[in-house]
């Protein structure tokens, strides 16, 4: 049997500059009742993602939960802004808008995550900027996957049930993304920031 492990960091003050986009509307509603009707059924286990913090990753230009050897994060981003900015411009300057299907969810012992599929741009334009920039020492690399963290555990729980939980409330949608953000995350997770710029797609 796997057991959660609960998030010891959760509304901390963490300081971070990630690229995302967000969930329309509609489609946030659809994942916030489901946490709810996740949140009755298992009490005090979740630790559910808002409609305003929801987000799909596409990379961390300052992760907010790594250390960076106690250099001051808003030094480091003051380093890469120019460089990052004008690589991620010229990736997008001709990307269309995405269609990501998002189809499948995924419990792990921390954290419950959405999981979609697009035509490979994701893959693209995180590989192009990796291979564009000189990434900071020991940072976070991009993730392989499309995702959206949408719930931390916050106890002990079999996560077997969380898992048949779901399986009985399989949900299924498409998400256009018009556009990705950079932004300033001060708390965790996405509880306290601010949106620096947008990169509209075409």
């Amino acid at each position: 049997m796997i057991r959660s492990e609960p998030c010891s960091w959760l509304e901390q003050p963490y300081e971070g500059y990630v690229v995302n986009a967000i969930f329309s509307d509609f489609n946030a509603k659809i994942i916030t009742n489901a946490l709810a009707s996740l949140a009755e059924n298992f009490p005090g286990v979740i630790y559910p993602m808002s409609a305003r913090s929801l987000h799909v990753t596409l990379f961390d230009w300052i992760a907010p939960l790594f250390d960076y050897g106690g250099a001051n994060k808003s030094e480091l981003f003051n380093q890469v802004r120019v460089v990052y900015d004008q690589k991620l411009s010229n990736i997008l300057n001709n990307q269309k808008q995405i269609e990501v299907t998002f189809d499948e969810i995924k419990v792990t012992p921390t954290t419950i995550i959405i999981t979609g599929k697009d035509d490979g741009s994701f893959e693209r334009i995180r590989k192009e900027f990796v291979n564009g920039v000189d990434l900071l020492p020991d940072t976070k690399l991009p993730p392989t996957i499309i995702h959206a963290s949408i719930a931390r555990f916050i106890k002990e729980v079999n996560l077997e049930l969380i898992e048949d939980f779901f399986q009985e409330k399989k949900f299924y949608f498409e998400q256009l993304v018009t556009e990705f953000r950079l932004v300033h995350t001060k708390k965790e997770p996405m509880l306290d920031f601010e949106i620096l710029k947008r990169y509209p797609l075409r």
